[in-house]
């Protein structure tokens, strides 16, 4: 996967646009409620499930994302399956 860093967008090794990530809530994965024996955790907040993505492939979020294009994820820029890029957009 790749994270456009400056516009908090993620998109496929192939460059395809899966989804702008954001958090009204800028709750820490600290902070989060853990799911017994799961990677993924709950929000207190939104009561939804944040997934965590480092070790979910493209087609994995790709269809995670097609089933629920709200679904919220958990990106960390040192994960191994993420590459960043810094780009910034000129208007």
């Amino acid at each position: 996967m790749i994270f456009k860093f400056t516009t908090k967008e993620l998109f496929s090794n192939k460059g395809d646009f899966i989804k702008k990530l954001h958090c009204p809530f800028n709750i820490k994965w600290q902070e989060l409620n853990d799911f017994k024996g799961a990677a993924n955790k709950a929000c207190n907040i939104c009561k939804k499930t944040i997934y965590n993505s480092t070790n979910m492939s493209d087609q994995q979020i790709i269809d995670l994302v097609a089933q629920d294009s709200e679904a919220c994820l958990k990106i960390s820029l040192n994960q191994n399956n993420i590459k960043t890029v810094n780009i910034y957009e000129r208007s």
